[in-house]
């Protein structure tokens, strides 16, 4: 029990002047960086204008985190191989430093994560009923280097609207929903994004999708019969992510529908909810 309750640790005995300067500046981009460029006073006059430079900071904000992640990735996989070299070395403390350089950067890429996590959690407007639906119960972790440089390449293109901000999914730690979270603030849509490259993978969602709104109950036997054992799962890998999508979708607009978190039908209540939340009372002390 006082291990649990123990105090945190002060971030300076943990990581270098480097990352918290970093964090400092997106805490900056994320709460503050829309006030400070419309104005306070001039929020309530102009609120699209407001809207815009809040997206704008967020927008920063991610591409700084994707830029670190990526680059901290990176140095996992070069510290991993010399880790395994120190071990056949039989050189245990060069192999203790790799470990614990290892377990620094990913706690540093969680917080990175947190960052968007924040960010997805005010576009959704703190609504539980849209946040539950979004992960998975196997808490699938899709995060590397090559996802991310394919997301951030969209990204650059969906956010040039400045009424719109999309997010990378594998950025946060619990939408394991489509690839891209976008949402228009001009128009009120919300869109899950998968992101697909290559001429099978193509392929197989075109078909899957037709499969799934058709509702064909020979398509699937016609359409497989000649695959290869490899890409029948494939096939089947896709279908399943575009279902996941759909039921998704189909919950969030009806308030009814499969939740694959619990895997079971659910029914939102429409009632106007508002949590209670401790910051009130943090801020008092």
């Amino acid at each position: 029990m006082q291990q649990k309750m123990r105090p945190f640790l002060p971030i300076k005995r943990v990581f270098d002047n480097e990352f918290i300067s970093l964090v400092t500046e997106l805490i900056f981009l994320i709460r503050s960086y829309g006030i400070d460029k419309v104005g306070f006073s001039n929020i309530k006059k102009d609120y699209k204008l407001f809207i815009s430079a809040v997206h704008d900071g967020w927008k920063k904000a991610q591409i700084k985190i994707s830029h670190n992640v990526i680059n901290k990735l990176s140095e996992i996989e070069s510290l991993e191989i010399k880790k395994k070299e120190f071990h056949r070395q039989k050189n245990k403390d060069a192999k203790q430093e790799c470990i614990n350089k290892i377990n620094t950067l990913k706690s540093e890429i969680l917080i990175l994560r947190r960052f968007i996590d924040s960010i997805v959690w005010t576009i959704l407007e703190d609504e539980h009923s849209t946040i539950r639906r979004l992960p998975l119960d196997d808490n699938l972790d899709n995060l590397s280097i090559k996802n991310l440089k394919e997301a951030i390449q969209t990204l650059e293109e969906i956010n040039s609207n400045p009424f719109t901000i999309g997010i990378s999914s594998d950025l946060t730690t619990f939408i394991h929903t489509g690839d891209l979270l976008v949402r228009n603030y001009f128009d009120g849509t919300l869109s899950i994004v998968e992101l697909k490259t290559g001429k099978k993978n193509l392929e197989f969602c075109d078909a899957a999708n037709f499969s799934l709104h058709s509702e064909c109950p020979i398509f699937d036997e016609q359409y497989t019969k000649e695959l290869s054992p490899v890409d029948l799962k494939h096939y089947q890998r896709t279908k399943k992510q575009l279902q996941h999508m759909k039921d998704v979708t189909n919950t969030i607009n009806t308030g009814e529908g499969y939740d694959h978190f619990h895997k079971k039908t659910v029914k939102i209540q429409d009632n106007n909810y508002i949590p209670n939340y401790f910051s009130e009372k943090i801020m008092e002390e």
